[in-house]
């Protein structure tokens, strides 16, 4: 079993995926943050959005993009972009605001899901098998819930969110890839967590499956746990936010409930996407805790676990 993650659509990164060499029955596990939904015309708004934010330019050069993009005058307050939380919750009252901007993030988010037809060809010409479970960066920017405000961060439940319906619509099958948005357990022994079962989670709506057989864990967050969350503010400054600690908790929970645990494997923690950055990171750190080892993955790094 093979386990990468934090890709973020990187060109070099996915590439280096894509011309693996696995053998026989393998299984590629893509735990979190692969694809994701923005593309140019988002992530150039994106770029902006901090810009203004950080005073280092006007609201009116969104303002122009926005028009330009959308071919109609578009006006934004003044305060918009500094009571938003983050880009999501701005870009998600743009997408409420305006259905041809909620066009575009959902046509971008299916040109970067189309990339999985190229990469799952490969594997399976090998006789692999691609598995995809979603982490934060497959909850898009209309699956934000900003009806109540942008200064919190509020998602759409579950079955409304844009990964899962296209999930719904076989989008993914047909890029002959296996879209995990339920706890599966895989060889017996492995529970693969999804985001939408930690964010069910911390409703406390949902219960483990098979508890007592699981010996590996694979998911996109961390439990809370010091050690980690101090090991990566030495490393690179890493700060938890408010939905950080909500389902690193939910993943300590989890933990707690399966009694043969050995390894949990996860992602999530790293600083920007970048060549330089990436080269100066460990390819993976291992914490011991409580019997088990709780395996930290680099972005783009492949993971073998046995």
């Amino acid at each position: 079993m093979l386990i990468f993650n934090d890709v973020h659509a990187d060109i070099g990164i996915m590439e280096r995926i894509s011309n693996l060499k696995i053998s026989q029955g393998d299984i590629l596990i893509a735990n979190g943050d692969f694809l994701g939904g923005r593309g140019p015309i988002t992530n150039k708004i994106v770029k902006v959005f901090y810009e203004v934010k950080r005073g280092e330019t006007s609201k009116y050069e969104l303002q122009e993009i926005f028009s330009a993009v959308l071919k109609t005058p578009v006006f934004i307050e003044d305060d918009l972009v500094f009571r938003a939380i983050h880009s999501g919750t701005f870009l998600a009252e743009m997408c409420r605001r305006f259905d041809g901007f909620n066009t575009i993030v959902e046509d971008e988010t299916r040109h970067n899901i189309a990339q999985l037809d190229k990469i799952s060809k490969k594997i399976g010409a090998q006789g692999g098998r691609l598995v995809y479970l979603p982490g934060n960066g497959e909850i898009t920017i209309s699956d934000f819930d900003v009806t109540s405000g942008v200064d919190g961060e509020k998602t759409l439940p579950p079955s409304e969110r844009l990964f899962n319906r296209l999930a719904e619509e076989k989008v993914f099958s047909a890029y002959g890839t296996e879209y995990v948005n339920q706890p599966q357990v895989i060889q017996d022994n492995t529970l693969l967590i999804p985001i939408d079962f930690l964010d069910q989670w911390i409703d406390g709506k949902t219960a483990i499956p098979n508890a007592e057989n699981i010996v590996n864990l694979i998911v996109h967050y961390p439990p809370f746990n010091p050690k980690i969350t101090d090991c990566f503010y030495k490393l690179f400054g890493f700060k938890t936010n408010e939905m950080d600690i909500l389902r690193m908790n939910a993943v300590s929970g989890i933990i707690k409930c399966l009694p043969n645990l050995d390894i949990v494997v996860f992602g999530h923690i790293h600083p920007g996407i970048n060549k330089e950055s990436i080269e100066k990171l460990p390819t993976s750190v291992i914490f011991k805790e409580f019997g088990h080892q709780l395996v930290w993955n680099a972005p783009g790094n492949v993971f073998a676990l046995q």
